[in-house]
């Protein structure tokens, strides 16, 4: 009878293993996963940029800053837990412009092909032109 019990425990572990490796291991093989964000310049300037991205705990994960001129952009890569099927996707991205603080952005990345986005000046098509705005994207 303890045989029996040790063979089931061994084999009800090996199901509970397999399938958290199958769970964990599932987004090498989803695709290409984009990066966390990214950072576009459009302005004509020259601007330096802090983007300090907080998880759903308030913990910051990232701080980095760029500087960048004309078109030009930067991307952060996701941390690894945040690639994990069962990681929160609701992140704060705390925006500094220039050593101004510009505000901070609660953002949800949806899925493994989406990116958030922190656009310096973009021109809009309605003419309004702001100097920081956060969203995300789909990145196919």
């Amino acid at each position: 009878m303890d045989s029996r019990k040790v063979l089931i425990a061994a084999l009800l572990a090996i199901v509970l293993l397999s399938s958290a490796f199958l769970i964990y291991i599932s987004p090498l093989y989803s695709g290409q996963i984009a990066p966390l964000y990214s950072v576009h310049n459009s302005d004509a300037n020259e601007h330096t940029v802090t983007v300090e991205v907080l998880n759903s705990h308030n913990k910051s994960i990232i701080e980095e800053t760029y500087t960048l001129n004309y078109t030009e952009y930067a991307r952060e890569e996701r941390p690894f837990l945040s690639t994990m099927p069962l990681s929160s996707n609701k992140f704060t991205f705390n925006v500094t412009l220039d050593g101004e603080n510009m505000g901070s952005y609660p953002i949800e990345v949806e899925l493994q092909n989406t990116m958030g986005v922190v656009a310096l000046y973009d021109d809009y098509p309605t003419g309004n032109v702001t100097p920081v705005s956060v969203y995300w994207i789909r990145e196919d």
